[in-house]
């Protein structure tokens, strides 16, 4: 039980992070296998620890720090983010973590732990209330979900979510648009911000910088839209789903 206090403190470590502890990395992997063995410890995945509480034997950390710990550039993104910040309609048991580093998918705990690309570094942070957490930040989190949105939990589960969200920072959103500049994204950021553009505290400019984005290349909202024959936005040159309406809290007007 000696270490276990300044384990307890770390919540989820490496080998590495025990050796640093006890200055030592053969000293390290006998006492990870010794708290393996007692209990105060579970293994994660390979070379990924957390700490156990001894009271009801569940880890003490949450999967957001499981996930943020998972590698030195690993982060919280898209629908898992929403999660952490309230704003998810349901409730995955799995995490979406996007990394530099590839990882195995993995499950501990009944949740699973999906490797996602990091494709911008822009807009990671660490909440105020957990310095061991590693997340995209709410505007960011919101063209990722718009950018991907399987990994949103699918258009009705983005609506649902978006329609919970309340102001977002412009220049934020532009940052991040400009970032990734792809044009299928200006459109359908633009399409969604402008039905929300009173919620959100949108500015023309904004939306003026999406749709100097559109050409002539019309675009699928999603995967789904192919298949089903969406409804054309000639302004945005986007073909989105027939019954989109149904997922704006306040409906979908003059769609041309």
């Amino acid at each position: 039980m000696k270490y276990y206090e300044q384990l307890l403190r770390l919540e989820v470590f490496s080998l590495n992070d025990v050796a640093v502890m006890l200055n030592s990395k053969n000293n390290a992997k006998v006492l990870l296998q010794r708290y393996l063995n007692k209990g105060y410890i579970k293994k994660a995945k390979r070379n990924l620890y957390v700490c156990v509480s001894l009271g009801n034997r569940n880890s003490t950390a949450n999967r957001f720090v499981i996930g943020s710990n998972i590698n030195d550039s690993a982060y919280i993104s898209h629908h898992s983010a929403l999660e952490y910040y309230g704003f998810a309609n349901q409730t995955f048991f799995e995490v979406f973590v996007a990394s530099d580093k590839r990882f195995n998918q993995f499950e501990f705990e009944d949740i699973t732990y999906r490797y996602v690309k990091s494709s911008i570094n822009k807009g990671v942070v660490h909440p105020e209330t957990n310095s061991k957490i590693r997340i995209t930040d709410l505007e960011r989190t919101i063209i990722d979900c718009i950018k991907n949105i399987d990994l949103a939990g699918g258009t009705e589960e983005l609506f649902q979510c978006l329609d919970m969200v309340n102001t977002l920072n412009n220049d934020r959103l532009c940052e991040y648009l400009e970032e990734y500049n792809l044009q299928f994204l200006y459109q359908k950021a633009g399409f969604i911000f402008e039905r929300y553009k009173s919620e959100y505290g949108i500015k023309d400019e904004l939306l003026a910088s999406c749709l100097e984005k559109v050409s002539d290349s019309i675009r699928y909202f999603d995967n789904d839209t192919k298949e089903d024959k969406g409804t054309y936005l000639k302004k945005w040159q986007l073909i989105v789903p027939r019954n989109i309406e149904g997922y704006f809290n306040q409906g979908v007007n003059e769609l041309v």
